[in-house]
């Protein structure tokens, strides 16, 4: 009997640990056009990401180092990086970025009205 119990204490403790840890964004992702790669770390709590590579005919207003999000916060209760800006083509954008498996995530930009949604891979 012990041990059954001693066994459900444990399995349930593995199952709560899992689930409480959030997704980690860092790495490097190839954007959803497959021109830049970009790389997402962690500075005081927040999450920004910058250009690390980009294609010979990629957009000509980027360079290499450029900071494209900044200031992501991970927010645990919707499992979702939010609070975010991104900057494309001279806009700052609202942005929010959501897991769809452990390679790819999708990013929600809103610039007022409009919204755009793109998906990154993981490389």
């Amino acid at each position: 009997m012990k041990k059954t119990i001693s066994i459900i204490v444990i399995s349930l403790f593995f199952v709560v640990t899992c689930y409480s840890q959030q997704e980690n964004i860092v790495g490097t992702y190839l954007t959803a056009n497959k021109k830049m790669k970009v790389e997402f770390y962690q500075t005081n709590g927040q999450y920004n990401a910058k250009v690390v590579w980009k294609a010979e005919d990629a957009d000509k207003d980027v360079n290499i180092g450029d900071i494209l999000i900044k200031d992501l916060a991970y927010n645990s209760k919707m499992k979702q990086y939010d609070d975010g800006t991104l900057t494309a083509k001279g806009r700052t954008l609202d942005c929010m970025i959501l897991f769809l498996n452990a390679n790819q995530i999708k990013i929600f930009m809103r610039y007022g009205f409009i919204k755009k949604e793109v998906i990154w891979t993981r490389v």
